[in-house]
């Protein structure tokens, strides 16, 4: 698809960027005859712990005073919904993508039990529209390069043919060097 040969040619040089930068951040090995400098992880640090430490939140007013135990069951509710939607731990993620790739994308992925289904998407995996330069409106398409096993795809609407599709196979080239960017520098294996 000419769309996505082009998006990703328009991002490879942007993500290679972002990924050694993520591999310095990271990256733990210590030489005994150096000073580590590792300014860059605490102030990355001390930023989520300042943003991520006064959430927002709804708070309901009755009008009257009669609609004041309404008002606290809608908090409540609020409040519960919030934590069933696991949004204090998208959050943390959606933080530092934000503070790191300077983007962060939140996506909902369907509903489940009633309830949206909110996934944090990996900004390097992003493949834009060129012509969009980061106003939504401007965007023609946006792609995201993910794996799924094909047991989760079989749960999905729209999917057909699967029995074709290997189960084992190797994954995206993008995702996996993502992978490798987060992992290989902290020593975890991929």
């Amino acid at each position: 698809m000419k769309e996505l040969q082009d998006s990703y040619n328009y991002t490879e040089l942007k993500r290679q960027k972002k990924r050694d930068q993520l591999k310095l951040y990271v990256n733990q090995d210590k030489e005994p005859e150096r000073i580590s400098d590792n300014s860059l992880y605490s102030s990355m640090q001390s930023w989520m712990a300042a943003t991520t430490s006064d959430q927002k939140s709804v708070a309901w007013l009755g009008r009257d005073w009669m609609d004041e135990n309404i008002a606290e069951n809608l908090n409540h509710l609020s409040k519960f919904d919030w934590d069933e939607m696991d949004m204090p731990e998208h959050e943390i993620k959606r933080r530092w993508n934000e503070g790191m790739f300077g983007l962060s994308i939140l996506q909902k992925k369907g509903w489940k039990h009633n309830r949206p289904v909110w996934e944090v998407r990996d900004p390097l995996a992003w493949l834009p529209d060129k012509k969009g330069w980061l106003r939504s409106r401007n965007f023609s398409y946006m792609y995201f390069d993910i794996d799924a096993p094909v047991h989760s795809l079989k749960e999905e609407d729209g999917y057909f043919n699967l029995d074709i599709v290997e189960e084992a196979g190797a994954g995206s080239t993008i995702t996996l060097q993502n992978d490798i960017a987060q992992c290989v520098p902290r020593n975890i294996q991929t």
